[in-house]
């Protein structure tokens, strides 16, 4: 949970930290949250010091649904936790 003003938001997201270095790790990831029946609709965001669209295009092809470039801006980080826990992912 964080603080926010009054209020406190929980992010509706787990998240990891992380440099993008390889398909492999990401992919591997990913396809242990994939084969949790109760996991499958969790929106995957990465968070990466990676710009290069290479690199962010390899999280994305790996499983990740979108990315946060650091240093994290968290308006920008709950925006699109929000955006991406109110459209949902499909299961499979």
């Amino acid at each position: 949970m964080m603080p926010q003003g009054d209020a406190t938001v929980t992010p509706p997201l787990p998240g990891q930290g992380r440099v993008i270095i390889g398909v492999d790790d990401l992919e591997q990831s990913f396809a242990i949250l994939n084969g949790i029946p109760e996991l499958r609709r969790v929106p995957i965001l990465l968070l990466t010091v990676e710009r290069t669209p290479q690199a962010l295009r390899t999280g994305l092809d790996a499983g990740a649904n979108d990315f946060v470039l650091k240093p994290i801006d968290a308006a920008k980080l709950l925006n699109r936790a929000n955006r991406w826990s109110a459209r949902g992912v499909p299961a499979g």
